[in-house]
């Protein structure tokens, strides 16, 4: 996980970020999934995390809503859509 967004002050989602040719690169937003309780253990975890700079290389250049985290944290994900 390489951050997390919000959206008027709420929990809107997590950045996750790939190993690639030695890079850490955006891979994309895990939106849903998440319980009330799960948001405040995780925020929890993440805010000493927390840095300024982006630490992933993207081909999108404005994440309006990251908040920006040293990937430290592993996500285990799943696709499920069509």
């Amino acid at each position: 996980m390489v951050g997390w967004a919000e959206q008027n002050g709420s929990f809107d989602g997590i950045y996750l970020g790939r190993a690639e040719d030695g890079k850490l690169v955006y891979a994309g937003k895990l939106e849903h999934g998440f319980s009330e309780e799960d948001k405040r253990d995780m925020l929890q975890r993440l805010e000493p995390l927390r840095v300024r700079k982006k630490p992933v290389t993207s081909a999108r250049n404005r994440f309006p809503k990251a908040q920006w985290v040293t990937p430290q944290v592993l996500v285990d994900a799943e696709f499920r859509g069509k």
